[in-house]
């Protein structure tokens, strides 16, 4: 089920306030205020509740993290991909990071194939480098998104997961826009998400971010 952001949150408040004000006091300009202000909420709520419609075409091809720690910090971070299609994808799945930033047990640069109907988990120790603070973490590239998918990511620390639509879709995503609602989306289908989220965006965010909920995120 979708749920209320605070902005929705506030919008409900006034709404049902005008209502009672305007059936109080009698005055059919606040009344209509309030009904207007619920039905918009109605509107998007149902709206949202079908939004599976909107984003099953946006394809993710790329996955970063980034993370606020003090340097020498250890964790953990685990994808798991699963290849749907009846062929194998070569060279499908490239692991990088940035030099200096984040250091790993694993090779810097990992390629992989995944094979007809495989599930891959790629797990990796790391801790961040010296002088770190904010840092780009590990990069997650998918070179085939119409048919390999993430379906889930473990990370042992707060973190932000950002997932980027393939380019063609990016247009579709930055077109909707909720106003006041969040939903959390647990598609299994073309996008390959499993509990995706398409948050509300605020002043300063990046449009193309997709995020996953992850146990804690830095700066919510």
């Amino acid at each position: 089920m979708p749920y209320l952001t605070r902005r929705g949150q506030y919008i409900s408040i006034i709404s049902v306030a005008s209502i009672f004000t305007g059936l109080i006091t009698s005055n059919i300009f606040i009344f209509f205020v309030g009904v207007a202000g619920a039905s918009i909420l109605i509107f998007y709520f149902n709206w949202m509740a079908n939004f599976r419609s909107v984003i099953k075409n946006i394809y993710i091809d790329r996955v970063e993290s980034s993370i606020h720690v003090v340097e020498g910090v250890e964790f953990n971070i685990s994808f798991k991909l699963s290849n749907k299609s009846s062929y194998t994808i070569p060279r499908a799945v490239i692991i990088d990071r940035p030099v200096g930033r984040v250091v790993c047990d694993e090779p810097v640069v990992d390629v992989y194939d995944v094979r007809p109907n495989e599930s891959l988990i790629l797990s990796y120790k790391a801790y961040t480098g010296v002088g770190s603070s904010m840092w780009k973490g590990l990069t997650l590239a998918i070179y085939d998104p119409l048919n390999l998918f993430v379906e889930s990511i473990d990370i042992s620390l707060p973190i932000f997961i950002y997932g980027y639509p393939y380019p063609k879709f990016r247009d579709g995503l930055i077109r909707h826009k909720p106003l006041g609602i969040s939903r959390i989306l647990n598609l299994q289908s073309r996008t390959g998400l499993e509990f995706m989220e398409l948050r509300e965006y605020i002043y300063g965010d990046d449009y193309r971010m997709i995020h996953w909920p992850s146990t804690a995120r830095y700066g919510d």
